[in-house]
């Protein structure tokens, strides 16, 4: 079993932004977490916010973690955003088999 730790650089698009993600896998599981900020209303579909070729594909095929900010949306390499309530920050934290 191999481990690995990661910190994605902040980043953000034209409704949220995203802070402090870090990615760690250990084995099979990964660990995501990071600060997410809805900045503006998004009535769209799924946005990307962050790209990161360390973030491994979830067994799955999408890992989906709702917050008050937003509802991320994580696959291989990028995370994507939608929804959140406006002004809202939160810290957030998902774990998933890859």
């Amino acid at each position: 079993m191999s481990q690995r730790n990661e910190v994605a650089a902040n980043t953000a698009n034209a409704t949220h932004k995203i802070e402090q993600v870090r990615i760690y896998r250990d084995g099979h599981t990964v660990h995501v977490s990071g600060l997410i900020t809805c900045v503006y209303a998004h009535t769209g579909g799924y946005e990307q916010v962050l790209t990161s070729p360390a973030l491994p594909a979830p067994l799955a095929g999408i890992v989906y973690c709702d917050t008050p900010a937003g509802h991320l949306a994580i696959e291989e390499g990028r995370i994507r955003v939608h929804g959140g309530t406006v002004g809202t920050s939160c810290r957030w934290h998902d774990s998933y088999a890859a």
